[in-house]
């Protein structure tokens, strides 16, 4: 990867290329019906209502941060980047003072839109501005997350830990979650590194942290990965049905768009027709002790026990036990 960026240290000069819109305001007022155009900008993007963003922005014509970074982050919560990011042009455009809120939404919005360009250009725009915080580096790591860039995310840590800038358990989380978007070759390694300081700083993981350690550690043989599960019953953490959907498809080596689909149970049947059958076995196994836990399975998960079921019906032998 070639790195575009210029690293993490805080400059004492802004002689470098920024947006036309280069200044900060730590108080941005507005009037009452500015704020309350972004409550409700805020309570759309709570319920991920867009056509209801949509309906306050087109009644405003205005250029107040506040309203318009509430804007972007209905974008962003409804998976409307391209919106978002024409929302953070129109802030430019219009001169607005911009806030540091506005910058790091708008970074999450590039990253998701796979833009390095844009995300390294406010990246430079904060540093500049010397308003690098903990905040920002969330943003960044969760852009980094985006483009898959494992190395930034790295950097951003040690930048954190360096300057003490408050790491918490969502920074870490989401530079776990770079390992697990990343093709670096050593990243399942990494996300343990990660994992276990995470751990060793006395905070604890949430089952986003797991999702994207388990996605992180997808290279490993299965039977590694059921130290995963261990961790999360003494820490207790509870699985939902999303994180069980991307465990039986690591656990049995599914790689999402790669083969094919298994929506259908033929398929899923074809693919595991010559796996191992004790790692078949345990995971039908898991799958009764997450229905078990209470945990409402998803379609895909009920396809794949489905399939599995199928498959030890059909197999001569009696089916062997794999031990946790």
């Amino acid at each position: 990867r070639v790195r575009t960026d210029e690293g993490l240290a805080l400059p004492t000069n802004a002689g470098r290329r920024n947006f036309a819109v280069n200044r900060i305001s730590e108080e941005i007022s507005a009037s009452d019906d500015e704020i309350l155009l972004a409550a409700e900008l805020r309570e759309a993007a709570k319920n991920a209502d867009w056509r209801e963003a949509q309906r306050v922005l087109s009644i405003y014509d205005g250029s107040n941060t506040k309203v318009l970074t509430a804007g972007m982050q209905a974008a962003l919560r409804c998976k409307k980047y391209q919106d978002g990011a024409e929302i953070f042009e129109q802030l430019k455009t219009r001169e607005a003072a911009l806030d540091v809120p506005a910058y790091t939404v708008a970074m999450k919005i590039y990253g998701k839109l796979q833009d390095t360009e844009q995300v390294d250009e406010i990246w430079r725009t904060l540093q500049d501005l010397d308003v690098v915080d903990q905040v920002a580096c969330g943003a960044r790591i969760d852009a980094a997350a985006e483009l898959g860039d494992l190395e930034k995310a790295l950097e951003l840590v040690s930048f954190m830990k360096k300057e003490r800038l408050g790491i918490d358990v969502l920074h870490f989380s989401s530079a776990i979650n770079a390992c697990a978007k990343s093709l670096h070759p050593e990243r399942a390694d990494h996300a343990l590194q990660l994992f276990n300081e995470l751990v060793s700083r006395g905070l604890k993981p949430n089952i986003i942290t797991y999702t994207n350690f388990l996605l992180a550690s997808r290279d490993l043989p299965s039977r590694d990965l059921l130290f995963i599960l261990d961790s999360m019953a003494r820490k207790g953490v509870r699985a939902n049905s999303i994180f069980v959907e991307n465990f039986m498809f690591v656990f049995l080596r599914k790689s999402r768009g790669q083969g094919r689909s298994w929506k259908n149970l033929s398929n899923i049947q074809m693919e595991l027709a010559d796996f191992d059958m004790e790692i078949l076995e345990k995971a039908l196994e898991l799958i009764e002790e997450f229905r078990n836990d209470g945990i409402r399975l998803r379609t895909s998960t009920m396809n794949i026990e489905k399939a599995l079921l199928a498959l030890r019906a059909s197999s001569p032998s009696e089916p062997a036990v794999l031990n946790a």
